[in-house]
């Protein structure tokens, strides 16, 4: 699991790259202006609850955003 730091990103979709050919060996696998948190998927629900946001976007999100954390996190503990 990976949270973006929005204040940080620039959105210049680095971190989306793809390479396109096994020929190519570029691959970039962290964001050139470290706005890109990893985090444990059993971590993932606790993270994501701290991190917040605008109060009425985490009210009428809570389950979407928390639950599907929370079932990433108790998947990862169950495999």
């Amino acid at each position: 699991w990976c949270e973006i730091d929005i204040e940080r990103c620039v959105g210049c979709e680095v971190c989306v790259h793809i390479p396109s050919k096994k020929s190519n060996p570029y691959e970039l696998t962290v964001c050139p202006w470290n706005a890109i948190e990893m985090v444990p998927t059993e971590m993932v629900a606790q993270v994501v609850a701290q991190i917040g946001g605008p109060p009425e976007y985490i009210y009428e999100n809570w389950d979407r955003l928390v639950g599907t954390a929370q079932h990433l996190a108790e998947l990862k503990a169950n495999a």
